[in-house]
This record gives C-alpha cells, structure tokens and sequence, in this order.
C-alpha cells in the first residue's frame, strides 16, 4: 500500500468503522456525489472520507428457509418464540436489523424463545 496521493486508493472498505460514521449536518445540499460520482449519502449518514460506500446487495440469489419459520408474537415487544422443525444439530439462530447488523445470536432448537428487552424498537 501507498499512501501517495495520486496512486493510492482511499476508498472505505467494506468492514470499516467510517462507514456511516460522518455527519450530513456540515454537508453542503450541493455536494451529491463522491469523488468517483457515486451518491454521497448511502444508507443512514455519509461515510468518513470522500468516497461513499456502495450499497452492496445482502444476498446475491433469493433466500429459501428449509424448513417453515413461524414466529410469533409478531409484533413482538418483549420476547418472540420461533418455531423451526427439523432444525439441524449445531444450528444457530440470528437476527439482524434492517441495516444487516448481527444483533442476536443463539442455539437453534425446533423451539427457541428470542428476548428482545435488550433491543431498540426498531425492524428485524
């Protein structure tokens, strides 16, 4: 890696803590674009630097559950309870939020009771 101006590449990776990280406050209403001509704001809040992070696709091909989810109470406050039969030894459950962000992960079993005390209202 270089780290001169003209040859090196400051683009924000993927798993960087600046993306997201900048403030759309100092922003000027007309600066759209990144130095490459993306959009400058991506997701919630403009990135650190001056390149944008692309939005990248969660998955590449549509996603199909083995086995029938159901999950209830839904809306859930306090706690939800999956249900997932057949559910394979060493399995794990996960949740994430809207934006892709791991927030809880457990043991699968063909019952499993997620709490949510500890979340933000927020989509999951």
């Amino acid at each position: 890696p270089t780290l001169d101006p003209f040859t090196a590449d400051f683009r924000v990776q993927g798993t960087s803590p600046a993306i997201n990280a900048g403030t759309t406050s100092n922003l000027l209403p007309t600066i759209t674009t990144d130095l490459l001509g993306n959009p400058r704001v991506v997701g919630a809040t403009v990135d650190l630097g001056a390149y944008e992070t692309p939005a990248v696709p969660l998955a590449s091909a549509t996603a199909r559950a083995r086995t029938p989810l159901q999950a209830f109470p839904n809306p859930a406050h306090t706690r939800v309870e999956v249900s997932l039969p057949g559910v394979l030894p060493g399995s794990r459950v996960q949740l994430f939020d809207a934006l892709g962000r791991l927030c809880l992960n457990q043991p699968a079993a063909e019952k499993v009771v997620l709490s949510l005390t500890s979340l933000p209202p927020g989509i999951y």
